[in-house]
């Protein structure tokens, strides 16, 4: 009897649990070779299926439950990889390219993937089949995320002239009209730059840019900081931004005039005198040396 209750209460809970998943998902999910991801909530995500045994097979429909759901998560976590192969690190290089140049990185990776976590878990039919799909998610950052190793690899490639690429620079109309308040007064507690309109793409490490292409900030060192949430933080509105623990109660927020990339075009351009102004509020908070930097950008379906 009390297994039986056990069992009637994980299939009431699944379908919940599925729906508060989707429910706490941004919109700046984007879906790559193997799975997706969400770059506000910085984590990978790949989804898999595994057939139920049968009846004849396994009269206990909890342990047939509890087998396909374990191959389902081998099979996720084996997307995971793809996934994180697919990884746009900088405006030249993805993940995969860095790897192929670093065999540490790779087995890293491998490593930390297996301690991918199962954040969705339900039946489904196909074909008349029972079937369980699983949905495996890593942070990109901290003790189990890949981020830092991805990063740490493309500054030693950069040294190398293998991670670079010439920088295109591009400055159309944006389809979102906006502008930042003015009269702005410091000490700046962190800095938005709000990049609405120009559709420009996520990456681990995105840099500053004028418009003449010159690196404002980004780059990184080898002896750089342990990273919680990333070199910049992606937020889809400046409110979320402004309540963000990271952000403190007086954000410097700077307007993107255009974007700037190679492979993709990840990081923002912003006006002279916008770079200038930053880099003179940062020698007195050190936001940028603090990695306390947001960018808004649009949401995947825009």
């Amino acid at each position: 009897m009390r297994l039986a209750i056990t069992a009637l209460l994980i299939l009431l809970f699944l379908p919940a649990a599925a729906q508060l998943f989707a429910d706490t998902r941004s919109g700046l999910v984007q879906k790559v070779t193997g799975g997706e991801i969400d770059w506000e909530n910085q984590s990978v995500l790949a989804t898999a299926e595994a057939l139920m045994p049968s009846e004849a097979e396994e009269p206990n429909r909890t342990k047939a439950h509890l087998k396909a759901k374990g191959s389902a998560r081998t099979k996720a976590i084996a997307n995971l990889l793809v996934a994180i192969d697919a990884l746009p690190v900088n405006y030249a290089i993805c993940c995969q390219d860095l790897m192929k140049n670093d065999d540490l990185l790779r087995q890293a990776i491998e490593g930390l993937v297996h301690n991918a976590e199962i954040v969705s878990d339900r039946r489904i039919q196909q074909a008349g089949e029972s079937m369980v799909e699983v949905t495996a998610s890593i942070p990109l950052y901290g003790a189990f995320g890949p981020g830092r190793s991805m990063l740490r690899s493309l500054v030693q490639q950069e040294k190398q002239g293998r991670a670079s690429a010439q920088v295109k620079v591009e400055t159309p109309k944006p389809f979102i009209t906006a502008d930042a308040p003015s009269n702005q007064k410091g000490p700046f507690s962190s800095l938005i730059i709000d990049a609405r309109g120009f559709r420009l793409q996520k990456a681990l490490n995105p840099r500053i840019r004028k418009p003449d292409g010159a690196e404002v900030w980004g780059s990184l060192q080898l002896d750089m900081p342990v990273l919680p949430s990333g070199v910049v933080i992606y937020m889809s509105s400046i409110e979320d931004a402004q309540q963000h623990p990271y952000s403190g109660k007086n954000p410097l927020i700077i307007r993107a005039v255009g974007r700037a990339g190679g492979a993709i075009f990840c990081d923002a351009v912003i006006t002279t005198t916008d770079a200038d102004l930053i880099l003179k509020e940062n020698k007195t908070s050190q936001f940028l040396d603090d990695f306390r930097v947001f960018f808004i950008v649009d949401a995947v379906s825009e």
